[in-house]
């Protein structure tokens, strides 16, 4: 099982959209494979997805009535193959509480352009992938997801996020919900077309 943890500030607005869309197309993609969880790094402990957020989720099909706040906490960081964030300022929250998780937590819109360079502009980007991953493993997606993050986190030296942050929407007008699902939207296609181009 591949463990992926997304981090926002309140957990009401920015990461459950992001880890509640993954964990379904995810799990329309490859059921049983992959738990994702979210959670805020000042979490709105208990507390129901912002409705604002949650609307927008469920014009992708996805249904946030269940969903409660949590904060991060040591079990969760552990457990997680990957920590994606909306902020840089998360993900060195993240990485000092977790040190351990310094190959393996990144931004969420630097994840998704770590994986466009490494796919390239290539008609069979399943090769670029299988290239990435030592010969002989990487078939299992908790092989490959393990592996994954160090291939990226090699690649950070040559690549530039212009902007690697997420908008937080939270107390502000409409708009900045639109913005926060056009910043997520890209990435979170990018994560799955990769993950789909594997299975190929």
């Amino acid at each position: 099982m591949t463990e992926i943890l997304v981090v926002c500030t309140g957990n009401i607005c920015r990461s459950p959209f992001a880890a509640l869309y993954l964990a379904d197309r995810l799990d329309r993609m490859a059921p049983g494979e992959f738990t994702v969880s979210s959670a805020g790094t000042f979490g709105l402990d208990g507390a129901p997805m912002d409705p604002r957020a949650a609307r927008r989720l469920g014009s992708q099909g996805v249904d946030a009535a269940t969903f409660r706040a949590r904060s991060l906490d040591d079990a969760s960081t552990a457990a997680a193959d990957v920590v994606l964030t909306m902020t840089g300022e998360q993900r060195s929250e993240v990485v000092s509480r977790s040190p351990s998780l310094l190959k393996r937590a990144f931004t969420m819109r630097e994840f998704a352009q770590l994986l466009e360079n490494l796919l390239g502009a290539t008609d069979a980007p399943q090769g670029r992938l299988r290239e990435s991953i030592p010969r002989g493993q990487g078939d299992k997606a908790e092989e490959r997801w393990r592996m994954l993050p160090r291939t990226l986190s090699s690649l950070r030296a040559v690549t530039t996020v212009p902007e690697p942050d997420v908008t937080d929407p939270y107390g502000r007008d409409d708009a900045a919900f639109d913005v926060m699902v056009d910043q997520l939207m890209p990435a979170l296609r990018t994560i799955l077309d990769a993950e789909r181009a594997w299975r190929d």
